[in-house]
């Protein structure tokens, strides 16, 4: 009889531990408080797009092509919370970003939130991201932006490889739609 109470009592306790263990990771696994780096933002190169709606005529064949791609350059850090200097699971996996105009003129080309992305920034590392924020097809389909100004915001998303959400810190930039012939 004692022998099989130390079986239970034994049993009972190694699922008490399994039953802890499995629990340690649930209840903050959403909480971006909890991941072991923030994205900084520490440049946007330039911050004031001006952004040419005309597009040039060729003279030999009349073709009007569209006007030249206007992006932004964004330098990044992966700023890590632990005390370490690269932490367990410190790297960031970026997946996407949203992009937001106060006047919502780049919203005019559809969706511009989870916008794929794909790079990865290594524990206390620096990268450098080159966003397309107003294509020539899209200036060339809208030349009613001409003379309107808008102030966009762009905010990252992704996680740790820990499979923590990241926090991002917000870059912004103005653009300005200019017709230039």
């Amino acid at each position: 009889m004692a022998r099989v109470r130390t079986t239970f009592f034994c049993s009972l306790g190694a699922v008490a531990v399994l039953a802890a263990l499995s629990g340690c990771n649930g209840s903050d696994i959403d909480d971006p408080t909890k991941s072991e780096s923030v994205l900084i933002i520490d440049s946007v190169t330039p911050s004031s797009v001006q952004a040419d709606v005309s597009g040039n005529t060729d003279p030999n064949t009349l073709f009007v092509s569209p006007p030249e791609d206007d992006s932004i350059e964004i330098e990044v850090r992966n700023m890590n919370r632990t005390s370490g200097p690269t932490g367990l699971f410190g790297d960031i996996l970026l997946s996407s970003f949203d992009l937001t105009c106060t006047y919502g003129t780049l919203q005019l080309s559809g969706s511009t939130t989870g916008v794929p992305a794909s790079l990865t920034i290594p524990a206390e590392s620096s990268a450098s991201l080159n966003v397309v924020v107003a294509s020539g097809a899209y200036k060339l389909a809208f030349p009613a932006l001409v003379g309107l100004t808008d102030t966009c915001e762009i905010v990252f998303s992704g996680e740790d490889l820990g499979g923590e959400p990241i926090l991002s810190k917000t870059a912004v930039f103005g653009i300005s739609y200019v017709d230039t012939p």
